[in-house]
């Protein structure tokens, strides 16, 4: 193999790292307008804008477990997307899509909203990964609601130069 045969291959791995890694920031799955965690034994969150946020009311429900296992699922579906062809280029973008997760795991497909990066190629690949990584595990027995809401945040950031 060339080495020109070996840089889109480096790019695209660069690429899932970047995804991966914004992803992973979002360990402790922070709640979009929740007051400030006071204890000092519950993790708090570096970021409240990066990886995978809950939306919705946590009604005193522990999502940490239930969160964790959604991460993993879109997290296992970012090395099966194809890097889009601006990402290959050198461009940037941040790809934000809302979307509902409903009492049996499923995510309707009219509950995707997307907060565009101005690429086509870079939303449509994005939102193919929330679309593969469904549907998850039911919702907590616990939870009585119809739905949660969800954010999840993508970074293509591969800097020109590594190419």
């Amino acid at each position: 193999m060339t080495v020109t045969h070996r840089i889109p291959i480096l790019i695209f791995l660069l690429v899932c790292i970047s995804v991966t890694v914004a992803i992973s920031r979002a360990e402790f799955f922070p709640i979009e307008g929740a007051p400030p965690q006071t204890s000092d034994s519950t993790p708090k969150a570096k970021s409240r804008n990066t990886g995978l946020v809950l939306l919705s009311d946590p009604k005193g429900i522990d999502w940490a477990p239930y969160m964790r296992q959604v991460h993993l699922s879109i997290k296992r579906n970012l090395t099966g997307t194809a890097l889009p062809e601006s990402a290959k280029r050198g461009e940037t973008g941040t790809v934000r899509i809302e979307f509902r997760i409903q009492q049996d795991g499923k995510v309707p497909e009219d509950s995707l909203f997307l907060i565009t990066s101005g690429k086509k190629d870079m939303d449509d690949a994005c939102l193919a990964v929330i679309r593969a990584a469904g549907p998850f595990e039911h919702l907590p027995e616990a939870f009585h609601g119809p739905f949660i809401k969800l954010r999840q945040t993508f970074y293509f950031d591969v800097p020109k130069d590594s190419q």
